[in-house]
């Protein structure tokens, strides 16, 4: 099986309650079309929700992302 394409999608805008609704459900709607794709794996993040450092490790320069869900519950993304 062929590994598949990892796509970032990180989703901007106002956090007014009216807008974060939206980006929720755009969120959702993304996560939705991620399963019909096997040659993509579709990753949508909230910058609200997101922490984003830098891994150096030897010669290779990667990324560790954070996201949170709810008050003690994140998922740790690393992409080298």
């Amino acid at each position: 099986m062929i590994e598949p394409l990892t796509i970032w999608i990180l989703l901007l805008g106002s956090y007014d309650s009216e807008t974060k609704r939206i980006l929720y459900k755009v969120k959702d709607e993304i996560n939705k079309l991620s399963t019909y794709y096997d040659e993509y794996l579709l990753i949508p993040l909230l910058l609200e929700n997101v922490e984003v450092y830098r891994i150096v490790k030897e010669d290779r320069v990667g990324l560790a992302i954070l996201e949170r869900y709810a008050e003690n519950l994140w998922s740790l993304m690393i992409a080298m």
